[in-house]
């Protein structure tokens, strides 16, 4: 029987221990951004969440002044 040996096996010992310390190293940087966006996205909805209270109180208070001005304008026009 005979079986091909895949070329990556074929190379010498020490050039597939770089190889593997390349792809090593490459994960683990791929792995540390990852963590960087994941953490980066997650601040990120803490601040959407924030400025949409923020919205939610400015258009209240939006909302309050404006019945206040009519309040004024109704007692304005009574005199």
């Amino acid at each position: 029987l005979y079986f091909a040996i895949p070329t990556s096996l074929q190379a010498p010992l020490s050039a597939r221990e770089s190889t593997n310390e390349q792809e090593a190293s490459e994960l683990a940087r791929c792995q540390q951004n990852l963590e960087r966006a994941y953490q980066e996205k997650r601040a990120l909805e803490m601040l959407v969440q924030q400025l949409r209270k923020q919205l939610l109180h400015e258009r209240q208070s939006h909302e309050n002044t404006r019945r206040e001005l009519e309040r004024l304008r109704i007692q304005l026009d009574k005199r």
